[in-house]
């Protein structure tokens, strides 16, 4: 990704595609939720060689409630949000993911929210 769209990438409305084709709005909402939980979205590109964005999240905190011995008795867990307007790449993410998912013996669920499709 060239430098200066790598400047612009997270604002609001920001987006390459064509009119009619995305909002430019999903870098932006992701940058807000990340930052909301006291993390941080970073952006790692190379023109000619690729984007990788990385989700930096703190871990719980003690005064959550979670201290000394309870730790052992709880199962680990998380979620993962992948944000695209890309079916297709989200599928590539999801079978990706699922792998891992299932050896460690969770479950998934995913929503698919704001589809539209343009004519």
């Amino acid at each position: 990704m060239a430098p200066e769209l790598q400047k612009r990438v997270f604002d609001p409305f920001f987006t390459t595609k064509p009119v009619g084709k995305g909002t430019g709005l999903a870098l932006s909402i992701s940058q807000s939720i990340v930052r909301s939980l006291g993390g941080e979205l970073l952006l790692e590109s190379s023109p000619g060689k690729g984007t990788t964005f990385r989700v930096l999240l703190s871990p719980a905190k003690e005064s959550l409630g979670m201290q000394g011995a309870r730790w052992a008795s709880v199962k680990p867990r998380g979620r993962v949000l992948v944000v695209d307007d890309e079916t297709a790449i989200l599928n590539i993410v999801r079978r990706s993911l699922e792998r891992e998912i299932r050896r460690h013996g969770a479950h998934r669920w995913t929503r698919r929210v704001g589809t539209h499709h343009s004519r």
